[in-house]
């Protein structure tokens, strides 16, 4: 997702179905590509892919200068698998808003932690869909500190209007 000129989000939903193992230090590989599969830029990193869940891969700031990239390419490494008990969180979130579509996009919620204990760190990917389905863009946002059976607002923005209209939006916690 193009950002500003030059620099790019990129984004990936990566699921681990089997509900008693997860990969730790899972290395991962973007690759964006312009015209006739040109390289243009290579973002590496690691994640955690816990047991039974959907987790977004989330790399923004990727600047790519006057080249242009066309299609992105997504691999994952040779995972470590390790048994572990699935991590689910009790969160919900709610009052999703989308504001500011005509000039600088913004996108608030609240997220309520139904749980006792306290979240130390959370980032959460807001991918907003057309009526296709379509990712349109993505976001993220980070939250500290969040009380046990408390709430916490979210808040993603983007400096320029979309291309076209959203119909849809996901926000998925990152567990860490």
């Amino acid at each position: 997702f193009e950002i500003i000129p030059g620099v790019y989000t990129v984004v990936a939903l990566v699921e681990n179905p089997n509900p008693s193992v997860a990969a730790y230090d899972l290395p991962y590989t973007f690759k964006l590509r312009g015209t006739d599969s040109i390289l243009v830029k290579e973002e590496k990193g690691v994640m955690y892919l816990p047991a039974k869940g959907v987790v977004p891969v989330f790399v923004t700031g990727v600047e790519t200068g006057s080249r242009v990239p066309t299609r992105v390419e997504f691999a994952l490494g040779a995972p470590t698998w390790t048994t572990e008990t699935p991590n689910t969180f009790d969160l919900s979130i709610n009052d999703i808003d989308l504001s500011r579509e005509d000039t600088a996009p913004r996108l608030t919620a609240r997220l309520t932690n139904h749980s006792l204990n306290m979240i130390p760190t959370l980032p959460l990917v807001a991918i907003l869909y057309d009526a296709d389905e379509n990712a349109l863009h993505a976001s993220r946002t980070i939250l500290k500190n969040v009380a046990g059976e408390g709430t916490a607002d979210l808040v993603f923005t983007w400096p320029e209007v979309f291309e076209r209209k959203v119909g849809n939006i996901e926000i998925i916690p990152v567990p860490q």
